[in-house]
């Protein structure tokens, strides 16, 4: 077995190489690969694939890429001694195969790493729902049983430690069981880690998920906002093992290395932030608290809220935040789900709201291994993407929810400062997509740069539409059939006029690019814009205001966003950072007001069939704790529901069966139309889950329960709240869920 010595030669690290039955590598992590290691035939003291690393930032000991190590000198008492033997026995779960390798140990060591060969053999199937339960100095330990297996359980002590604080993690064997449950009646009152190692036909299988009650620090943790008015912050995290008896403290900071205060102390792995302001960054850090005393805080994580201003008559919400990083371009699919590219990951994203709450809560990858996608536009079953330099097509074949066919119909189109962004397709099928410049003052070395194109839908025939532009984000058409768009002027001119232009671009037209920005001389030979804006205004996404929800006056106005300048600054809110409403006559803009303000970094806007309006925010592509969201403003009409004269008609709610065991239908009956919000909480007030939020009609609805929180979590048996708020009034009923 070949070592790897930490920096200060504190310990060997043995490192070899694992190869299938069939010579694969074996790249199995995450549980699916495991081991067991032991010294000198004796496996009363044993390590497993979760022993700790002693270099910092190493790779984990099974790191999925052929490779697996441990290190050795977590031994101890005694210690690992020369010329002792050496075996890792190995398990790849996936294909159910094992084999064994052992060595002898020399310091220093000169050997080359070896292969362990697997080989197929029937693999134990590992324990699973180990639980833990203490009472005083008894613990008692139970698992689902497998017919003829037998049971090895082995302990690790809380109090077992390297110098640096972290475990050993050196499990030593208390018994070998025929079945459950195993008492331990040795442990008194330290802090203990339990796991299951199954026996089967003479062979052993994987260990258990640990059970315990030393409190580590939870993993995954991620923040988001939640609300936009009033501001507020959700806190999701994952526990670290099976921890009897866990509960948490969330902490929080307005700076990563500020005073965390306690904010919290939950039995969920969730929390509602109610208490912060926008805008503003927030940072979080959990502790898990147990029987044995409190964890490490988890590693800082961060974000920054911020409370659209919209106007009146319109409501501002959250779509997305965690999960959606940064933001670039969206587009609703045929399957009626939006669809998102996230620039900086290179990634196709698709966001789910399987609730219906009108926000998103699953988002998985469609496509990946773009650079810089930014524009996406859907025809039939087809998704365009464009990136820098192509224009690629993609399908879901399968429907499978990942796209298994991928074109490249258009490449090689070379990017300077600026690329190819947002694409539009016509009545006719051919899509519009703008080739930036070069750089700031000078053209691109093809013909297709500074240019808008018209592309056949097979990329084979591309056509210069109009010329002369500079950088154009997003395009559309309006309801006059003209194609519009916003230019972004020089990034060297600071002061000066207007040199920001939204545009008509009609076919065969020069738009003053590289010598003319803004409204052009008389004699200039080129198209002027229908509307000019400060510089570093960045105008970018683009949008005409349709749907039934959308107030009259309102409709067939242009939106337009307001990116900024590279560098985000306070001191330019008043012309960046926003959208912009023009009223249009024909294609002259004749009246301009601010639309919604308050944004980081506003990059496209999309609308759903009702007239919602999705707003994709990029954030900040250098600060992490900034990250990207994409924001709904929705209008509510106050003709909709007539105040009453007198007391609000309450609505009917009652929820059966009562009690339930899975599934609860909440009945809901509307004396009128009307916004309502049903939210489920525990008897401390604690908000288990907001099951529904939306405009519905007068009469009969029914919504199912299924007893799980809003992170998917199934709830303790216990009485519950079902609050519902509708047409300015609020009932509730009580629900008692009982497993």
């Amino acid at each position: 077995m070949g070592p790897n010595a930490s920096a200060q030669d504190a310990g060997l690290y043995y490192k070899n190489f694992v190869r299938h039955a069939d010579g694969s590598f074996c790249e199995h992590a995450g549980g699916d690969a495991t081991f067991v290691a032991y010294l000198n035939r004796d496996s009363s003291r044993v390590l497993f694939e979760n022993a700790p690393r002693w270099e910092a930032m190493a790779d984990p000991n099974i790191a999925g890429n052929g490779t697996f190590g441990v290190e050795i000198d977590n031994f101890h008492s005694p210690s690992p001694a020369e010329d002792d033997s050496v075996f890792v026995l190995f398990t790849c779960r996936v294909r159910g195969e094992q084999g064994i390798l052992s060595s002898r140990i020399h310091r220093p060591w000169n050997e080359l790493p070896q292969t362990l060969h697997l080989e197929k053999v029937d693999v134990p199937e590992r324990p699973q729902d180990l639980q833990l339960t203490i009472d005083g100095d008894l613990r008692m330990l139970n698992w689902a049983a497998e017919a003829d297996a037998h049971y090895l359980v082995y302990r690790r002590a809380a109090t077992d430690t390297l110098d640096s604080g972290q475990n050993r993690m050196v499990y030593h064997l208390l018994a070998k069981v025929d079945a459950p449950p195993f008492a331990d009646t040795t442990a008194g009152t330290e802090a203990y880690g339990y796991v299951i190692v199954p026996i089967s036909g003479g062979r052993l299988g994987s260990r258990s998920v640990e059970a315990t009650d030393i409190p580590t620090p939870p993993y995954s943790v991620t923040v988001a906002q939640y609300e936009v008015d009033p501001p507020s912050i959700e806190v999701s995290w994952d526990r670290s093992g099976n921890i009897v008896g866990s509960t948490f403290a969330v902490y929080r900071a307005t700076s990563e290395n500020g005073t965390y205060e306690q904010v919290a102390h939950v039995d969920t792995t969730y929390f509602i932030d109610l208490g912060v302001q926008a805008p503003g960054t927030y940072w979080y850090r959990i502790k898990t608290i147990g029987s044995g005393g409190s964890s490490e805080a988890s590693t800082p994580v961060a974000v920054h809220i911020r409370t659209p201003s919209v106007d009146d008559g319109y409501q501002a919400g959250v779509y997305a935040d965690a999960g959606v990083e940064h933001p670039s371009g969206m587009a609703w699919g045929p399957d009626g789900k939006l669809y998102v590219t996230e620039v900086a990951a290179g990634q196709i994203k698709t966001l789910h709201d399987h609730d219906g709450d009108g926000r998103v809560d699953e988002v998985s990858v469609f496509a990946d291994g773009f650079t810089m996608p930014v524009g996406l536009a859907w025809k039939g079953d087809s998704l365009y993407v464009s990136s820098r330099g192509t224009i690629t097509i993609l399908r879901d074949d399968d429907r499978d929810g990942v796209a298994d066919f991928s074109e490249t119909i258009i490449s090689g189109w070379e990017a300077s400062w600026h690329q190819n962004n947002q694409l539009v397709f016509d009545e006719e099928g051919y899509f519009y997509v703008a080739l930036g410049s070069w750089q700031d003052r000078t053209t691109g070395p093809s013909p297709y740069h500074n240019t808008i194109m018209r592309i056949s839908p097979d990329g084979s025939d591309v056509q210069i539409w109009a010329e002369g532009i500079r950088n154009v984000y997003d395009l559309t058409f309006g309801p006059d059939g003209n194609l519009y768009g916003g230019d972004n002027g020089w990034q060297d001119q600071s002061d000066g006029p207007p040199i920001e232009e939204l545009n008509v671009f009609m076919q065969g037209r020069h738009y003053g690019y590289p010598d003319v920005q803004g409204t052009p001389p008389d004699d200039s030979g080129t198209v002027g814009p229908i509307m000019t804006y400060a510089s570093h205004a960045s105008p970018t996404g683009v949008l005409f205001l349709s749907g039934s929800n959308i107030p009259e006056a309102h409709r067939d106005n242009l939106l337009m966003a307001f990116y900024g300048p590279d560098n985000w600054r306070p001191e330019f809110s008043d012309r960046a950072y926003k959208i912009i409403r023009h009223k249009l006559d024909g294609a002259a803009v004749v009246d301009t007001s601010t639309f919604a303000a308050g944004f980081y970094r506003p990059v496209d806007m999309v609308q759903d069939s009702a007239g919602t309006i999705y707003v994709a925010d990029l954030g900040d592509l250098g600060n992490a704790a900034i990250d990207g969201r994409i924001y709904t403003i929705a209008y509510r009409d106050p003709t909709v529901i007539e105040p009453p004269e007198g007391p609000a008609p309450a609505a009917g709610l009652r929820a059966y069966p009562n009690p339930f065991m899975d599934v609860a239908t909440v009945e809901i009956t509307l004396p009128k139309r009307g916004r309502i919000e049903l939210e489920v909480f525990d008897v401390l007030g604690r908000r288990v889950r907001k099951l529904v939020e939306g405009d519905f009609d007068a009469g009969l609805h029914e919504i199912q329960w299924d007893g799980s929180s809003s992170g998917g979590e199934i709830v303790a048996s216990g009485t519950y709240v079902v609050r519902l708020r509708a047409n300015d009034t609020v009932t509730t009923t009580v629900l008692v869920l009982a497993r």
